[in-house]
């Protein structure tokens, strides 16, 4: 039997949410109502923000991408205020 979970109205942050768990972990929040936040690591190249862009365009309104380095408490307390915001 699988469990249906209401999350609207509630926020998540889901942390390396640009691809494999993170992004499924992500696209399940979403699917049961919540806002989320796709953080990526900010590469060079570039990369990790297309990956979390393509995501949000394939997950609509109560989505957005956020760039932070979980390794760094300044970066990760800016990317939670522009979520809150």
């Amino acid at each position: 039997m699988m469990m249906q979970i209401d999350l609207a109205g509630h926020t998540a942050f889901v942390t390396g949410a640009s691809q494999g768990i993170g992004e499924s972990i992500a696209r399940m929040l979403h699917s049961a109502g919540a806002n989320v936040a796709i953080n990526y690591f900010n590469d060079a190249e570039g990369s990790n923000l297309a990956k979390a862009d393509a995501i949000v365009d394939s997950l609509g309104e109560r989505a957005m991408s956020v760039a932070a380095d979980v390794r760094n408490l300044d970066q990760m307390n800016a990317a939670v205020d522009q979520t809150v915001e």
